[in-house]
């Protein structure tokens, strides 16, 4: 698969949707989708740009790691960001994202791992300013003791996360609404798996 269009009817892409679909450059996200899944888009590593509707409210942890995204923009929608969630693109040269203030929940290191060394944060009144603040890179926690400590702990939950999202299904009852790992649709000639389109039949 290298290109899929979601339907109108689908509210949610759920957890590891497309994860490890490695030909995968370009989706089309309607704008009733609402949420996007743990680790929906992650290690699709062709996936260069995107495009998150006003719709969006929830971006889940690991949604879109390590794809070849060159820049990001968050929409003022999203009111819960997943820790992670854009983190090890490579690829990335800018990102832009709402006032954290503006935000119910975020995580940490939604960007870490990537070239980019500040994000372009927009406030209420459509000013921009740069912020270097640890949710956006966990490198710069204040909290931890040094940058070898900092390492280490994103290593070791960046490999458990995967290892954990790669063999999971989903946990909620999927229902027609609700894109999901369990539920098979015929797209493109070709079905969607279980766990990725690495199992499609």
């Amino acid at each position: 698969i290298t290109s899929i269009v979601i339907p109108n009817s689908i509210t949610k892409i759920g957890e590891c949707t497309f994860s490890g679909c490695k030909s995968l450059r370009s989706v089309t996200i309607p704008n009733s989708v609402t949420r996007i899944g743990l680790a929906a888009f992650m290690d699709c590593k062709s996936l260069s740009t995107i495009i998150i509707p006003n719709s969006v409210t929830y971006i889940e942890q690991q949604a879109f790691m390590n794809t070849n995204l060159k820049s990001v923009t968050i929409p003022n929608s999203v009111k819960k960001l997943g820790s992670y969630a854009f983190s090890d693109n490579k690829s990335l040269s800018s990102a832009s994202a709402p006032d954290p203030a503006s935000l119910t929940f975020i995580g940490k290191g939604i960007f870490e791992g990537t070239p980019i060394t500040a994000v372009k944060i927009r406030d209420a009144n459509g000013k921009t300013s740069l912020s270097k603040d640890w949710h956006w890179f966990y490198r710069n926690d204040p909290n931890a003791v040094n940058n070898a400590r900092r390492q280490e702990s994103y290593s070791s939950y960046s490999s458990n996360s995967r290892s954990s999202s790669s063999s999971s299904s989903s946990s909620s009852n999927d229902s027609e609404d609700t894109y999901s790992c369990t539920v098979h649709l015929k797209f493109k000639e070709a079905k969607i798996g279980r766990a990725s389109c690495r199992e499609r039949v």
